[in-house]
């Protein structure tokens, strides 16, 4: 009994935890380019921001996913820890 909550907690620790690393980062969104000539004149000096901001933030994303994944190794190991103490917690109990 004391041997499925163990392992019910752990799943349970495991789903919420994806569930957060998930949701951390997204990706930037494409700024609008007009595709009329006249339209680019225009508004050349909103597209160049757009486009600047685009890369700043499409920067920022590649950033948060060199962090997500080095958090997801983390866990992988620290998950791998967990079910190594389940699993010699359930062989003791045979």
């Amino acid at each position: 009994m004391m041997n499925r909550r163990v392992a019910g907690i752990s799943a349970s620790l495991i789903c919420a935890g994806q569930l957060v690393l998930a949701q951390s980062c997204l990706p930037p969104i494409p700024p609008f380019v007009p595709e009329d000539a006249e339209a680019i004149r225009i508004y050349a000096d909103l597209v160049r921001v757009d486009v600047e901001n685009y890369f700043g933030d499409a920067e920022s994303y590649f950033r948060c996913q060199d962090q997500l994944r080095r958090e997801v190794f983390e866990q992988v190991r620290w998950v791998g820890e967990e079910y190594r103490r389940v699993l010699e917690i359930l062989d003791r109990d045979r």
